[in-house]
This record gives structure tokens, C-alpha cells and sequence, in this order.
């Protein structure tokens, strides 16, 4: 073999262990950058997982409370659980960057604790100092001499002095600011000079004169300010008070007495706590007649169903539930009206007014010639069906009944006849409108004005009845059927819408006992 051909062989081979081994060097240059971006990934991936634990381990310190925060140490267990974590890791590199993470995230957490504990120990220290102080309002308000304080003005600076060295404790501590702290002192008289004006007037303004000094200017103002009102309202009502029991709660008597000039004088008020005063004896009057109203609807209701005794009107009379007056009308009013049959025009007439809204209480219970049943029906009608959104419906349907079965007699007046038939048709039209009512199927405008319509047909007379009734009236005067002997609307109109049959429909009921017309 020449010279120059081990030459060339050696050259060649030269150059391929230089290419062998630049091969090999970017394969492992390529594998160690694989490895150190997988490293970086794997860190970043740690860093969120510990920047997540103990964020969360942070939540819940911000919910806890204060004797949570000192008893329970919220890092430990993440910290555990994250040494646990990089204990499993065999990469060195790696390991490093995670200690160095959980370093920093822990160091956040640890600085966030500090700022939750501080504050919350702040506020908690702030809340207590409010309470102290809500205490010490407490005892001032209720201050009273002792031996050791023998006047109320002791008794109050010793409440005083303990405020004050509750105050020189917390300016120690840094609880408050400067102008917390004054905020604080001041509370103390405001709170206690306000609460003591609500509950006795005149020891209050002996407190705000005594620490005048100490309450802050905008705080006196309005404390006097509101104490003059009080004082001013308590002498209207001491002297309400001392005409309620001199005339035993009597209101119109109580304002006589209290217009009069020399009583007036007597009780040493002005013009406008005279006023306040007469605003109370309205207030009673008030009242008053409200216990009384409800008093004798009970009365109505009572005596409808025979229960109604006269020992138990006097017992409300006594109990103030009923005037004397009126106490001794429903007496007398026990004993004559027991028998009273039903005056059909003076009911139609009352239950026409309750439905456009201009009766009262009074109305029903004076109204003569109305039987008690009958009675308790009007009263009733005034506290329910009167009130109900469908009134109007309920009042055009009977108006337009009564314009059907109403007319002039020779006499130049309704015949009494008619009143009665009115008094049926309107009984019917109750019954049946309050069945629908109860089943929570109210009747609309057009069903009750054509249910009115069907009982104007019923209720209308036939000729010959209309001329017996004219007859009648001739004969007998125009007194309602209702006071005498057997209504004449009985042998024109049977009573029977008071009486359908269960289960029976409307039409067939009118079918039934209009005997097929």
C-alpha cells in the first residue's frame, strides 16, 4: 500500500469520527434542552400548585375568626404537604427550583397571615373598647346615689371617671386614632344624654348640664334642641293624664276642661302644648271609637243569634269597652227590638247606602224596624262584602233590580209589596254570588247583571198580584209588610232563592219554582 493511499484512509476516517462525534454532541445538546425545558415546565407547574395551597390555606384565615387565627397554624398542613412533594423528586436542579418556589409562596402567605392577624385583633380590640363603652352608657343611664356617690351628680362622675381611664388604657395600645379617640369620648355623653331624654326628661337635662363641657358642641345643640321638645311634650301629657283620671277618660269633657283659660293656666302650658294635648285627647277619642264600634258589631252578631245579655254590656260599660250611653241604648235596645221584624224598604234603603259607601256602625245599630238576623246581614255587608273589589259589579246588579221591582203606587209612593220582593231578589243574589266567591270564582260585571236580570223576571208581579197589591196598600196604608201580619209579596214570589237545592243550577232553579214560565 503507497504512501499516499494510507494517507487518504486516514484522513477519511478522521473525518468521520469528526462527524460521529458532532453527531452524538447535538443529540445529547438536543436531549439535555428536552430535559431542561421539561425541568422549567415541571417548576412553573409547581409554582402554581404552591402558590394555590397556601392561597387557599389564606382564604380561610380571612374567614376565620380571631381565636381560630391564634389556635390553628393554617401554613403548617400545606407545608407538609408540599415537602412531602418535593421529597418525591429525584432531579436535583429540579428539587432546587422547587424549594426555592415553595420558599416564596410560603413567605407571601406568612406576610398575608401577619396583615389578617393584625387586623383582625384590631377590630376585635376596637369592638371590645365600643362594648366597654356601651357599658359604661349603660350604667350612667341608669346612675343612681349610693355611699359612696351620695348625689346623682356623684353617680355620675364616678361613671365618668371609670370612661376616662378606659380611654387612657386604649390611647396606650393604638387601638384608635387621635380622632377616633375623641370620637369615642364624645360618644359616651351623646349616647347616654340621648338616651336619658327618651326616658326621663328632666334628669336628662340635669346630665347635659352638668358635663356641658365635655359634650361636643354640634352634640349639645341638638340635645337641647330635643330636650326642650320633651320637656314640652311631657307637660302636655301630664296634663292629659291628669284630665284622664280626673274625668275618667271622658274626651269631650277632657277638651272642655282643657280650652278653658283658667285651667290652662292652671296647668301651666302654652298655646302649643295645649295643642299637643288636644292631639292626644283626639288620639283617645280615636280610639275610643274604634273599641267601640268593634264592641257593637259584636253586639249585632250576638243578639242575631240570641246570645246577647244584659249583663254583659255592663261588664264592657265597666271595662270601657262601650260608652255609658251607648252601654244603656243596647239595654233598652235588648229588651224592644227582640220580636222586631224586618222593615223591607228601611233594609233595602240601608244596604243600597253601605254599598255606595255612606254608612256607618251607628246606621245599622239605630235603624229601626230591622230584625236582628237581618241586622247582622247589613253589618256583615259593611265590614266584607262592601269592601271587596267587586262592590261596583254587586251595586249596579241590585240597582238594577230595585228599578225593575220598584214602582208608584196610587199613593204616589212604592208599594210595600215590592220592598219585600226587592229584599228577596237582593238575598238571592248574595247567596249565590258568595257561593261563587267562596269557590274562588268571583262573578264578573256581566254574570251578575245577568243573574239580576233572571231574578227581576222571578220577583216581577204578575197583573193580577200587582193590582191586589195596589188594593192592599189602598186599604191598609203604606207600611212596609215587614211590621204586620203575613207579607203580601208571599202569595206573588215564594222565598225559595234562600232555599235552592244542593247541587240544583241557577236556571234550574228558576225553572223549578217559576213553574215553568
Amino acid at each position: 500500500m503507497s504512501f499516499d493511499l494510507v494517507q487518504s484512509t486516514t484522513r477519511r476516517s478522521r473525518e468521520l469520527e469528526n462527524v460521529a462525534r458532532d453527531v452524538y454532541q447535538t443529540a445529547m445538546y438536543g436531549l439535555e434542552q428536552r430535559r431542561d425545558a421539561e425541568r422549567v415546565s415541571e417548576g412553573i407547574r409547581a409554582k402554581i400548585e404552591f402558590g394555590e395551597a397556601y392561597g387557599q390555606a389564606v382564604e380561610r384565615m380571612k374567614t376565620a375568626s380571631l381565636d381560630d387565627l391564634r389556635s390553628t397554624n393554617y401554613l403548617e398542613d400545606v407545608e407538609g404537604q408540599i415537602r412531602e412533594r418535593i421529597g418525591n423528586v429525584r432531579d436535583p436542579e429540579l428539587r432546587g427550583m422547587m424549594i426555592r418556589e415553595a420558599g416564596v409562596a410560603k413567605g407571601h402567605a406568612v406576610e398575608q397571615h401577619r396583615a389578617i392577624y393584625f387586623q383582625k385583633n384590631l377590630e376585635d380590640q376596637q369592638a371590645t373598647s365600643l362594648k366597654n363603652t356601651q357599658r359604661l352608657v349603660s350604667r350612667a343611664i341608669s346612675a343612681a346615689p349610693t355611699a359612696q356617690a351620695p348625689s346623682q351628680a356623684d353617680a355620675w362622675k364616678q361613671v365618668e371617671d371609670e370612661h376616662i381611664r378606659t380611654l387612657a388604657v386604649l390611647r396606650m395600645t393604638g387601638v384608635w386614632t387621635a380622632e377616633q379617640e375623641y370620637a369615642l369620648a364624645k360618644r359616651f355623653y351623646r349616647e347616654t344624654g340621648e338616651a336619658l331624654i327618651a326616658q326621663d326628661p328632666k334628669k336628662a337635662e340635669a346630665f347635659i348640664n352638668q358635663f356641658k363641657d365635655e359634650i361636643e358642641g354640634d352634640d349639645y345643640r341638638k340635645m337641647k334642641a330635643l330636650l326642650d321638645q320633651k320637656l314640652k311634650e311631657k307637660k302636655s301629657f301630664d296634663a292629659y293624664a291628669a284630665l284622664h283620671k280626673e274625668f275618667e277618660g271622658d274626651p269631650q269633657k277632657m277638651r272642655a276642661a282643657l280650652l278653658d283659660p283658667d285651667r290652662a293656666r292652671a296647668l301651666e302650658l302654652d298655646p302649643s302644648e295645649i295643642r299637643e294635648a288636644e292631639n292626644l285627647i283626639s288620639d283617645l277619642e280615636k280610639t275610643r271609637a274604634a273599641v267601640f264600634e268593634k264592641t257593637e258589631a259584636g253586639y249585632v252578631s250576638m243578639a242575631a243569634a240570641g246570645k246577647l245579655k244584659k249583663s254583659a254590656i255592663i261588664a264592657d260599660v265597666n271595662a270601657g269597652r262601650i260608652s255609658p250611653v251607648k252601654g244603656q241604648h243596647w239595654i233598652d235596645k235588648l229588651e224592644k227590638d227582640r220580636d222586631e221584624k224586618t222593615d223591607w224598604m228601611a233594609f233595602v234603603k240601608l244596604e243600597d247606602k253601605i254599598l255606595r259607601g255612606g254608612a256607618t256602625v251607628d246606621d245599622i245599630t239605630k235603624a229601626s224596624g230591622i230584625g236582628w238576623k237581618d241586622r247582622a246581614r247589613l253589618m256583615s255587608t259593611l265590614y266584607t262584602r262592601s269592601r271587596e273589589v267587586n262592590r261596583e259589579s254587586e251595586k249596579a246588579a241590585k240597582d238594577y233590580i230595585k228599578s225593575q221591582l220598584v214602582s208608584t203606587g196610587p199613593l204616589g209612593n212604592p208599594l210595600p209589596a215590592e220592598w219585600e220582593r226587592v229584599y228577596l231578589a237582593y238575598q238571592a243574589l248574595d247567596n249565590y254570588s258568595d257561593e261563587a266567591r267562596k269557590a274562588g270564582k268571583p262573578w264578573s260585571l256581566d254574570q251578575y247583571m245577568d243573574y239580576a236580570k233572571k231574578l227581576s223576571n222571578h220577583y216581577r208581579p204578575t197583573i193580577q198580584s200587582k193590582v191586589q197589591d195596589q188594593m192592599t196598600a189602598l186599604h191598609g196604608g203604606a207600611q212596609s209588610p215587614g211590621t204586620q201580619g203575613t207579607p203580601a209579596a208571599a202569595q206573588a214570589a215564594p222565598k225559595g232563592p234562600a232555599k235552592r237545592k244542593p247541587g240544583e243550577s241557577i236556571d234550574d232553579f228558576l225553572k223549578r219554582t217559576q213553574g215553568g214560565q
